[in-house]
């Protein structure tokens, strides 16, 4: 095969693939099934010698069971295996190997009999090359390690899920059937013309053959398509039984043009295996790993951290597990779309949008803000259940014979359960906003605090209040029953499913953050505390107080005013130096998209009619509306909170945010950069300019950089690479965008926009 600089150029392979097609013109009588089969192959081959060669391999043999099994490795760090599908090698990982070798070690081997490998003596089947993957973590003394599987390598990696469960970590399966039952009448027929082609050595398959009798097979074609074709008519024979006894995490990448696996074959694998996660990538092909690599990539390289975050807390308690989120929160917070006024209706529907079109992405959590336990008045209009008040009153709050607030009937009739069913069952998690307090409700039913001889007007403070809150109390962390009465909360948010909780009008209040700490260590669930303010945050509380808690927020609330760009950027500046693994600088969330949506002309017309005032019926002090971001604008937004490591809570409505708004959430560097956990720092300031940047973990040379102006007019800075702390040149890629550059030297002029935002991801040469 084609390795360093013996790879072919890219008008050879043009040439290579001219030919190919050519000669399948002028095939007779093998039909569009075969057509398809050859057409894929060939570009299975093509891509395969096209990737950059940007990663030194190591290339090695094992011999294992008589049989000499060649293989390649990068990286160190937690091993993933990476099997190929049939007639391929482990070239087609190329890719993949460039990008994950930057965290993990990358092991791909060409498979028995196929590439450098040889074939040995006996039958070919998947139960057996899952043996050689065995033997060749033996061989390299690795205990465990994540597998991903594509076609024939996903079949391999079921027998290792089934067989060998205590050497698998994960696996993902792509392109993997099951059952020669899965597979279409049509594609079996194109599958024998296939090996009945390269028994015949079909000149088409010169590309095909020519990978396979170079190596340790000289002479042994017709062996190992003889062999490759007996496996492909018999195998594989899962029984849906053995399929159900798989209890390691799988990610199943699910497609629905695949010629060979219908999508209703992911669907009844995602539903037999226990633990299994699935991506859905849209117009995907069985060659979804090549032509959809950075959906691909990003979705197995998220899984699979997730599952080493989760490792990394087996052994601790769910406190501590719980206190180190890995990397910053991402998700939904109904806020910015709908105030304190979501109801279970437009709830569902906002969340089957955010399992199918975000959580693929990262994104986790579902949190519906404040609100939740009123039984507001509402009007029906425009679509919409409108209400009438931007906040609760005391006597609307709902409540138990504790004192502890209850779903409101009126906006959530059948409780949480609905909506934390289908999150859990996707391994997504729930969270609720609630304000600091009491309910002043319960201190006037003087409600008792459960498994104490205490009531509530025992331990609330009625001289302590939020000035836009009516209908809560401080507690006094002084009065005996006082911690009790926050562990029955948090208790009973634990026995709902809730994995994140908000907690608001809290950041100046320090026994009371502890308070929420304790309570969250003494429950049965592990559950993220964000903290929102009340007041500013003080830095003064940083490193004892807000390090008790997963997020806490540095900015008032965020909406979409450009000129509020400065004010964030300067409490970054004096914040985001304490984020780190567990506790993260909130810069509040994204008010993309449409916002708003229940404070209409309507309502507000109604609330006037019935005697209430501007200031009891105003939505936030903000009116229905599109976000009045421009994309420059929204480049600046995101790329701060990005290089800022900011949580990613997405504040407008997912239903039907704008086409703009949603790639620029789901890029996969976007997130990446976020996801990397490594703050940015600020490299150079020139007026309104400043420049941030962070470097990739675990790597030399590779990070990104954001480029952020707060001020009302556009400005010119030359980048050079001494400017960005580096000697060499810089390969640059802008995010959003599909143009690179380099800078050199010489300098490279750019021109960012009035309150915009350049976001760059770089390497060095």
């Amino acid at each position: 095969m084609y390795l360093g600089e013996n790879r072919p150029s890219e008008k050879s392979l043009g040439i290579i693939f001219h030919r190919g097609n050519k000669i399948i013109d002028e095939l007779p009588g093998k039909g569009k099934d075969m057509r398809t089969v050859i057409s894929m192959l060939l570009l299975f081959y093509v891509s395969g010698c096209l990737y950059a060669n940007e990663t030194v391999m190591k290339e090695q043999y094992a011999d294992l069971d008589g049989t000499s099994l060649y293989y390649k490795s990068a990286g160190a760090g937690v091993p993933i295996i990476f099997l190929h599908g049939g007639t391929s090698t482990s070239d087609s990982w190329r890719s993949y190997i460039n990008k994950f070798s930057d965290s993990y070690i990358v092991i791909a081997p060409d498979s028995r009999g196929q590439g450098r490998s040889s074939i040995g003596k006996g039958p070919l089947t998947y139960e057996r090359m899952a043996g050689d993957v065995v033997k060749l973590l033996d061989h390299l003394n690795i205990e465990k390690a994540h597998i991903v599987g594509h076609s024939d390598g996903g079949v391999v990696s079921l027998h290792l899920l089934i067989d060998y469960p205590d050497r698998v970590a994960s696996a993902t399966l792509l392109g993997t059937p099951y059952h020669i039952d899965n597979y279409p009448e049509n594609a079996v027929k194109a599958l024998e013309d296939y090996v009945q082609a390269l028994a015949d050595s079909d000149p088409a398959y010169d590309s095909v053959k020519s990978r396979h009798i170079a190596g340790k097979n000289p002479g042994k074609w017709a062996t190992l398509i003889n062999k490759l074709g007996t496996m492909w008519r018999t195998q594989p024979t899962f029984s849906k039984e053995e399929i159900k006894l798989i209890n390691t995490p799988v990610l199943i990448i699910k497609t629905d043009r695949d010629f060979f696996i219908p999508p209703k074959v992911f669907d009844q694998m995602s539903s037999l295996i226990k633990h299994a996660k699935v991506k859905h990538i849209p117009n995907g092909t069985h060659s979804v790993y090549r032509k959809k690599f950075k959906e691909v990539s990003y979705a197995i390289n998220e899984f699979i951290k997730s599952i080493e975050e989760t490792n990394a807390c087996k052994n601790q308690t769910i406190a501590g597990c719980n206190a180190k989120n890995m990397a910053p929160p991402m998700g939904w917070n109904s806020f910015d779309s709908y105030s304190c006024h979501l109801y279970e209706e437009v709830a569902l529907k906002e969340l089957d949008v955010f399992i199918k079109t975000y959580s693929p992405y990262g994104y986790e959590y579902y949190v519906i803000d404040n609100g939740w336990f009123a039984e507001h008045e509402r009007i029906i209009a425009e679509g919409y259940r409108l209400p009438l008040r931007q906040h609760a009153i005391a006597s609307d709050v709902r409540i138990n014979k504790y004192g502890i607030v209850q779903p409101s009937k009126e906006g959530f009739p059948n409780g949480f359960k609905p909506l934390t069913d289908k999150l859990h069952a996707k391994g997504l998690k729930f969270g609720l906003h609630i304000m600091r307090g009491i309910p002043r409700k319960a201190v006037q039913q003087n409600t008792p605090i459960q498994g104490t001889p205490y009531r509530a007007k025992d331990i609330a403070d009625v001289n302590d209040t939020c000035n836009w809150c009516n209908y809560m109390y401080g507690v006094d962390m002084n009065k005996p029953g006082a911690q009790q009465y926050y562990n029955n909360l948090i208790k009973q948010f634990a026995d709902w499913g809730v994995d994140f909780i908000k907690v608001d009008d809290v950041i100046h209040k320090p026994r009371e953050i502890e308070a929420y700490r304790k309570a969250i260590d003494n429950c049965s669930r592990p559950i993220t505390l964000s903290l929102s303010p009340g007041r500013a945050a003080d830095e003064d509380l940083v490193e004892d107080i807000y390090s008790q808690a997963n997020m806490f927020r540095i900015v008032a609330d965020v909406w979409d005013h450009p000129k509020s760009f400065k004010y964030h950027l300067d409490r970054y500046k004096i914040f985001g130096k304490y984020s780190r693994s567990g506790m993260w600088a909130d810069l509040d969330m994204i008010p993309f998209g449409e916002l708003c949506l229940l404070r209409r002309k309507v309502n507000f017309e109604e609330s006037r009619k019935r005697g209430l005032s501007v200031k009891e019926t105003r939505f936030a002090g903000v009116n229905y509306h599109w976000c009045h971001f421009n994309k420059d604008q929204k480049a600046f937004f995101l790329a701060l909170r990005s290089i800022g490591c900011s949580p990613l809570m997405i504040g407008g409505s997912m239903i039907s945010m704008d086409d703009e708004s949603r790639d620029m959430l789901l890029d996969p560097e976007f997130i990446a950069c976020n996801q990397n956990s490594v703050p940015g720092k600020v490299i150079h300031e020139d007026g309104p300019l400043t420049v941030l940047a962070t470097q990739k973990k675990g790597t030399k040379g590779k990070g990104w950089i954001a480029i952020l102006n707060t001020g009302p007019k556009s400005k010119t800075l030359t980048l050079t690479p001494k400017l960005l702390g580096h000697e060499k040149t810089l390969e640059c890629q802008l995010i959003w965008e599909n143009e690179g550059y380099s800078i050199t030297e010489k300098g490279h002029k750019l021109t960012v926009p009035t309150y915009g935002g350049i976001f760059l991801k770089y390497r060095t040469n």
